[in-house]
């Protein structure tokens, strides 16, 4: 079942993020507030896969204006799929829920990226409808 992303669901949210970025050090609580804030924001969105009271999938996207869409556009920044639970259609189902919020909302396009060494994302990403169009540049600010 995919449903909107909770206050209590977090503890299991925070493990599978780590499963996404392993390499990354993260406190729990501090990374807390920053998940707690986006369940309020507006024009934030966070959804779970969820077997019985497991979670076994999670999905963050914005909804922003793009000038080159020529309207708005959904931005997805994390998608994760619990290890264990991986090519059982987790990951299809939380993209189609997206696809369904963004035809609700009138978003034309729905557009992410991935680390260069994730080619099975890749090959998933293109299986379910996305197309490979350009790269992600970022740049530190401190």
């Amino acid at each position: 079942m995919i449903r909107t992303a909770r206050d209590e669901d977090y503890p299991q949210v925070f493990a599978l993020l780590r499963q996404l970025w392993p390499w990354l050090t993260r406190d729990m609580e501090i990374q807390k507030q920053s998940y707690l804030a986006s369940l309020d924001a507006n024009g934030e969105y966070a959804i779970c896969a969820v077997e019985g009271d497991r979670v076994v999938g999670f999905c963050a996207f914005s909804q922003m204006n793009s000038y080159v869409c020529n309207g708005s556009v959904f931005y997805i920044s994390t998608l994760v799929v619990d290890s264990g639970c991986k090519r059982q259609g987790i990951g299809r189902q939380l993209i189609d829920k997206v696809r369904a919020i963004a035809l609700e909302k009138g978003v034309k396009s729905i557009g992410l990226d991935c680390g260069p060494h994730r080619k099975e994302s890749h090959a998933f990403y293109q299986s379910v409808g996305f197309e490979k169009d350009g790269l992600f540049f970022s740049m530190g600010v401190r």
